[in-house]
């Protein structure tokens, strides 16, 4: 009994997030540009891998922007799983506790950039996160490695 509650338990959590699709299928164009005229160093870099059985790719960098003192976290060649209350969180270790929520997820596929002031950055967010608020599971996660 307890083993087909287990399973049952495992077959909703994988495809929970599958079936109602809340975010653009439209690939997105964030222009990033200005990034490569701006004085900019890049603070972390990481290959964005699915979890829980949803697919997500695509490369994933942080750059800090000392000109206007903000951070950029860049997705490119981005493709994910589309689900509902899909954000986009900077996290500290790859389930989100101490973590900086970037917003919705504009888009399931194409370059997208989520911008914020430096005062919100914590140096221990080491993780890009693709996370369902709907359901509490990840979609996709970025170890982020120092960046040169």
């Amino acid at each position: 009994m307890f083993k087909s509650l287990l399973i049952i338990m495992m077959v909703f959590s994988l495809g929970a997030c599958e079936d109602t699709n809340k975010v653009s299928e439209v690939p997105a164009n964030d222009d990033i540009a200005d990034l490569m005229t701006m004085d900019q160093r890049t603070v972390g870099v990481g290959k964005l891998n699915g979890v829980a059985g949803h697919r997500s790719s695509g490369k994933v960098e942080l750059i800090f922007s000392p000109e206007n003192e903000t951070y950029s976290l860049i997705f490119e060649n981005f493709s994910s799983q589309n689900g509902p209350a899909l954000r986009v969180y900077l996290s500290e270790g790859p389930n989100p506790r101490n973590y900086l929520d970037l917003g919705d997820l504009k888009s399931t596929s194409g370059t997208l950039r989520y911008d914020f002031k430096a005062n919100l950055f914590d140096s221990k967010f080491d993780h890009a996160l693709i996370w369902c608020d709907e359901f509490s599971v990840g979609f996709g996660e970025a170890l982020l490695q120092p960046g040169a």
